[in-house]
């Protein structure tokens, strides 16, 4: 009850000056790549054109939060299959004033484009996640980049070593299900041989979503145990090599679930229309770039959440769950998805714990 007031409460004196501080910006949903698993392979195809960017360059500089730098998250489809709208959009804004860094999510194959390569500077990319599927001839398969044709898993390796060597940090997403789980674990192997001295690469695991293809890939709640601990013991692996970063924040109260229920975040799509959730971006738009009026009435529904149920009143992840109306993923709960969670948060009170112990170690040398 204390969780819902702080909540309530939140809402009230949270102001909605439809200031952002975090624009997702998705220059296309083309992609090269062709996963059987992606949900976005049914929406409308298109790319942003120059005018829409002129624009969006435009909604970010009188809707960004000014009194710190914003982020610019880039994402399609696959980003990099129009580059020339992110460097059209970051030259904007730098010569705007704007301060900005950039996170990109890509399959990174097309980095090895010289011309790429010499804006990442001018994107101030600070992080890159890549998806790898498997070892070389799964992730092939499964990516099917130019019908099969190039071996882009060694390509994309590669490429992860240029931003490694220029500064930015990768994270790399091991999608797992029953499938290809054993080559997964072996995909690790062949990640901790090739990186295990790198500081700025880590693994994090994500189990496929269930509902991108229909009905056909549905779980049954014994696949769901299956894979959600194929997933707790990869993740249990990644962490004793010493290459998973991800803990939760555990010394801020949490008020939101993710960009959607967000104040501060936004979507601008291809054709310019704005939205709060990839995986609403074919419709449910709250605005335009050529418009600054928001529509207050949708962006109040990606606020709501769902009744609690029976188990949340003895959850110990209550205060940190948010099961919104508007996400379909929200709306059941699984007993294995609360164990991922609560072992994240040991791992993170550890870490703090750890941390600490460092602190106090140095003042005694001191």
């Amino acid at each position: 009850n204390l969780v819902d007031e702080l909540r309530a409460l939140y809402q009230i004196t949270d102001e909605k000056q439809n200031k952002f501080s975090s624009y997702t910006i998705y220059t296309t949903t083309n992609c090269n790549a062709n996963c059987f698993y992606c949900f976005q392979k049914h929406y409308k195809h298109s790319n942003m054109n120059m005018d829409i960017a002129n624009s969006a360059i435009s909604f970010v500089r009188r809707t960004c939060d000014k009194k710190k730098p914003i982020s610019l998250i880039w994402m399609g489809g696959e980003p990099l299959l129009n580059y020339k709208v992110i460097n059209q959009i970051c030259t904007g804004l730098e010569n705007g004033n704007v301060c900005y860094n950039s996170i990109m999510i890509t399959n990174g194959y097309l980095f090895c484009n010289e011309t790429i390569r010499d804006y990442i500077k001018c994107w101030n990319l600070r992080y890159v996640q890549i998806t790898l599927d498997g070892t070389q001839n799964v992730y092939n398969k499964i990516k099917n980049i130019e019908n099969g044709k190039t071996d882009a898993f060694s390509i994309v390796l590669k490429n992860i070593d240029f931003l490694l060597c220029n500064g930015v940090n990768v994270g790399i997403r091991l999608n797992i299900d029953s499938h290809n789980a054993q080559n997964i674990f072996e995909l690790v192997d062949v990640l901790h041989e090739r990186y295990k001295s790198v500081k700025n690469l880590s693994l994090y695991s994500s189990p496929l979503f269930e509902d991108v293809e229909g009905e056909h890939f549905q779980r049954t709640p014994e696949q769901r145990v299956e894979v959600l601990n194929l997933e707790k013991e990869l993740d249990e692996k990644i962490y004793s090599l010493g290459m998973g970063d991800y803990v939760p924040n555990i010394k801020e109260t949490q008020f939101n679930s993710c960009m959607a229920d967000s104040n501060d975040s936004i979507m601008i799509l291809p054709d310019g229309y704005l939205g709060k959730c990839a995986r609403y971006s074919d419709g449910n738009y709250v605005g335009h770039v050529y418009d600054s009026n928001l529509n207050e009435d949708l962006l109040s529904k990606f606020h709501e959440l769902r009744n609690r149920l029976d188990e949340c009143n003895s959850c110990p992840l209550y205060p940190k769950c948010f099961r919104l109306k508007m996400c379909d993923g929200s709306e059941m709960c699984f007993v294995e998805h609360k164990i991922k969670q609560i072992n994240e948060i040991k791992r993170a009170v550890q870490n703090e714990y750890h941390a600490f112990l460092e602190l106090e170690n140095n003042k005694v040398e001191e």
